[in-house]
């Protein structure tokens, strides 16, 4: 339905008589219809169509309102009205879509950055206009962008669309093959593309640094952009390992090696064991190969 009426903004024929305000004046058709000039200029005929839309008025149409006011005439010609859409006119579209790039996504486009390609306004009322984040589309297969947005007035709104080209280029890094989930990443793993950007990739998406010694959470078809959340931190402490076990006893420290009985990464708990003996005590792995006392459990966790 949006764009149904973005048609009807753009389907003005040169023909039509342009008007601008809600009703269709005598002084409106006088400028066409010397029958009309004999009117007060100000006598209300009928309501003006909506921004943006075309209204077809028949010689039958424009002879009865003549004759409602005394005035005859054999014929007229038909005549269509097309009432303009003001705020499409009054907005600055290169500057408005400068300002939101700014306050939404903190981009500053540079002078020949952003090309405006298309922008078309909705029959609707005058508004303040409103750009959206979640209105900015990236269309890949055009390589262009579109924006969807609205212009905000007493209780309704009208739509809005602009296309528009902007130059900027960024660097993401892609899987060069497919992995397997759990893989701790190196460096033949990861290569490198060029691409347009994209919305949303303000958020923190992007991966600037190769993410070597990462572990993937699923497994990844080769290609893939690489973002956070594919990742998680590699374990300090792997199951088997030899570890520095520290506890503290009143003022002292006492420190000890002892076995790693599972795997974790950095404030993860863990079952540790003397190098000799059974008795399981539960640890957390504070840094590469150390874990501190949590407490003992004489017994394996069930």
């Amino acid at each position: 339905m949006m764009f149904l009426l973005l048609g009807f903004a753009l389907s003005v024929e040169p023909g039509c008589l342009i008007i601008d305000r809600p009703q269709v004046l005598a002084e409106d058709l006088a400028r066409r219809l010397p029958e009309f000039q004999r009117l007060p200029a100000g006598t209300v005929l009928t309501a003006a169509p909506g921004f943006g839309v075309r209204r077809d008025l028949p010689s039958s149409t424009l002879r009865a309102w003549a004759r409602s006011y005394g005035v005859e005439a054999e014929q007229f010609e038909p005549l269509c009205l097309y009432r303009s859409a003001a705020s499409e006119r009054d907005i600055d579209w290169e500057t408005e879509l400068r300002l939101a790039l700014d306050s939404l996504f903190k981009l500053k486009p540079g002078p020949k950055e952003i090309e405006i390609l298309e922008h078309a306004i909705a029959p609707g009322p005058q508004g303040k206009l409103s750009l959206e984040r979640s209105g900015l589309i990236f269309e890949a297969q055009r390589q262009q962008y579109l924006w969807r947005g609205k212009l905000i007035g007493a209780g309704s709104y009208a739509a809005v669309r602009i296309r528009f080209a902007f130059h900027r280029r960024q660097t993401r890094l892609v899987t060069t093959r497919p992995l397997s989930s759990g893989r701790i990443l190196a460096i033949e793993d990861i290569t490198t593309i060029e691409e347009a950007w994209r919305p949303g990739n303000d958020k923190g998406e992007i991966l600037i640094e190769p993410p070597v010694g990462k572990v993937l959470r699923r497994s990844l078809p080769k290609g893939t952009i690489l973002e956070p959340l594919h990742l998680t931190e590699a374990p300090l402490i792997q199951q088997g390992d030899v570890v520095e076990l520290s506890s503290i006893v009143g003022e002292a420290t006492i420190r000890m090696s002892a076995v790693a009985r599972g795997k974790a990464r950095l404030g993860d708990s863990l079952l540790i064991s003397a190098l000799e003996g059974k008795k399981l005590l539960r640890a957390i792995a504070v840094g590469p190969g150390k874990v501190e006392i949590q407490s003992g459990t004489g017994k394996k966790n069930r």
